[in-house]
């Protein structure tokens, strides 16, 4: 997030904002649309799109915006960017951190979903995607010139890694954690069975 540029985040308001906040660099803008129902289910995040497209339709109108980079779950950032597309005309960046459609742990994609995505990966000018292979079926599915889909695999920034204290065990209890949301097909039942 360094660099000669400013960016404006928008994101849903919540409670209990992370501590984090305080660490973005002074060209970081966070900007809040309200969404009550934030923590539902759905992938449309409907509640949220009314006051988050005002906001965003704002922030274009108020600034001179280069480059609209989308994030996918939920889905409502895309459309969100979609729509900002259509009317200002302005780049696109849209990320699929998982499939959308074609996502094995979620239920079978519904035709409205199908068209959804693919108007967004049709609409959009570049795809990012962490890994190779949601690349590939993003490209042949859509048939996507390989140039406009990007790796951007996960990372973790070690120097944030290295300044996390380090506590001393007590025992030797062998302890597992899980970082990520458990949904659809993914549970833990075949460790517990272990």
């Amino acid at each position: 997030l360094s660099g000669n540029h400013d960016i404006i985040v928008l994101t849903c308001k919540y409670p209990g904002e992370s501590a984090l906040l305080d660490e973005l660099p002074d060209n970081v803008e966070v900007r809040r649309a309200w969404d009550q129902n934030y923590y539902t289910s759905s992938d449309y995040k409907p509640a949220w799109l009314p006051s988050a497209v005002v906001e965003a339709m704002r922030i274009l109108a108020r600034n001179e915006i280069d480059l609209v980079y989308s994030y996918y779950s939920p889905m409502a950032p895309h459309l969100i960017a979609l729509l900002l597309k259509r009317l200002y005309g302005v780049p696109w960046i849209a990320h699929f951190s998982d499939a959308w459609v074609d996502n094995p742990y979620k239920p079978d994609g519904w035709r409205t979903s199908r068209a959804i995505e693919r108007t967004i990966v049709r609409h959009a000018d570049q795809l990012t995607v962490p890994t190779k292979r949601l690349a590939t079926m993003f490209c042949d599915q859509y048939q996507l010139p390989t140039v406009d889909c990007h790796v951007v695999p996960n990372f973790v920034e070690p120097d944030e890694i290295s300044r996390l204290p380090v506590r001393e065990r007590t025992d030797d209890t062998l302890r597992f954690t899980y970082i990520g949301n458990l949904y659809g097909l993914r549970t833990p039942d075949a460790l517990f069975a272990a």
